[in-house]
């Protein structure tokens, strides 16, 4: 079946770090022929999970991680600990809820069951869409295939007031 990736690493752990990672907000990308600015919408969204659970829910920083926490050699986008139970997310930034959903779900089972150790609270998936109506009846047929609590959160960007940042469903 092979060590799914993971290198050269025959049991991976969880190694929860709190605190934030630090970005720029942009930076430069030199190809060949050509130079693009990038925005990091990933960074902004990861930046925004932690400023929403600590300001908005309240939560203590000591049990937020904003891409310090590791399983393996892979870094997990947001991880939250409460009562012993861990919440991870997964940040995406397609504009399509089912590319999320098909590119985050594999990573979320990955992280919540390498380390049998670890007890998992809930997955989320976060994306910068809203879902429509056919994404929202296919994520209700995923939640009842698993055992696990799973939401999915899309990110208004635009939106000023941190407390309306992210639609949960």
């Amino acid at each position: 079946m092979g060590n799914l990736g993971m290198g050269l690493i025959s049991s991976p752990s969880f190694d929860f770090l709190p605190g934030e990672i630090l970005f720029k907000e942009k930076f430069k990308r030199v190809r060949e022929a050509s130079e693009t600015n990038v925005a990091r919408i990933h960074s902004h969204i990861t930046k925004d999970l932690f400023k929403y659970h600590r300001d908005i829910l309240g939560l203590n920083v000591v049990n937020l991680s904003a891409e310090k926490t590791t399983i393996g050699p892979r870094v997990l986008d947001f991880v939250i600990l409460e009562n012993d139970q861990f919440s991870i997310f997964e940040v995406k930034t397609s504009l399509s809820g089912f590319l999320n959903f098909r590119q985050a779900l594999g990573q979320l089972f990955e992280y919540a069951y390498l380390d049998s150790r670890v007890n998992i609270k809930k997955l989320v998936i976060v994306g910068p869409v809203k879902l429509n109506d056919s994404e929202k009846s296919y994520f209700e047929s995923i939640r009842k295939l698993i055992s696990i609590k799973i939401e999915y959160w899309a990110y208004e960007k635009s939106e000023n007031d941190l407390g309306k940042k992210f639609l949960i469903y």
